[in-house]
């Protein structure tokens, strides 16, 4: 009998630890009225002081869009007995191409290479010509025996390998 009540009581305190009350996941309100407290003031935006009129703008100073002063060239008008500079592409291409002189054409694998010096330059390369203190990009658009032609922009124009002949 005793071991029945014992077996009894060991039932009952298990069935109360397993069915006991349960502890809640949140506490209660008065635990967690600091936190929402804090919660609360870091949530507020802080209050900013408006930025003085006349402070300069570190991404827009005054004169940012003017060109440097060093940049700036000369708008001198041209000596007497100079030519003026070029004012179209056109023109700037005729003097350009009045500079390339290629020293020759050869033909590999059936491709034409113009040759200046110990370099090759074929159909869709670029040379960076210099004139007049600024750098022009000039594609070479058809080789062929009798010459060459040169873009610049939308102008193109054919030069002779001779000098002195047209092609």
């Amino acid at each position: 009998m005793r071991i029945r009540w014992t077996l009894l009581l060991l039932i009952a305190l298990a069935a109360r630890t397993a069915f006991g009350a349960a502890r809640a996941d949140v506490p209660p309100p008065a635990d967690r009225a600091p936190v929402i407290e804090l919660a609360r003031r870091l949530a507020q935006p802080p209050k900013v002081e408006p930025l003085a009129v006349d402070l300069p703008q570190p991404f827009n100073p005054p004169g940012f869009d003017l060109p440097d002063p060093s940049e700036r060239r000369p708008t001198a008008a041209p000596a007497a007995g100079e030519p003026a500079a070029p004012v179209t592409d056109r023109q700037v291409l005729e003097k350009i191409a009045a500079r390339i002189r290629p020293s020759g054409l050869v033909i590999i694998n059936g491709e034409s290479l113009l040759i200046f010096g110990q370099k090759r330059l074929k159909v869709g390369d670029h040379l960076i010509v210099t004139l007049d203190k600024t750098d022009y990009d000039v594609e070479i658009t058809a080789i062929d025996s009798a010459g060459y032609s040169l873009r610049l922009n939308r102008d193109e124009i054919t030069r002779s390998l001779n000098p002195g002949h047209t092609p």
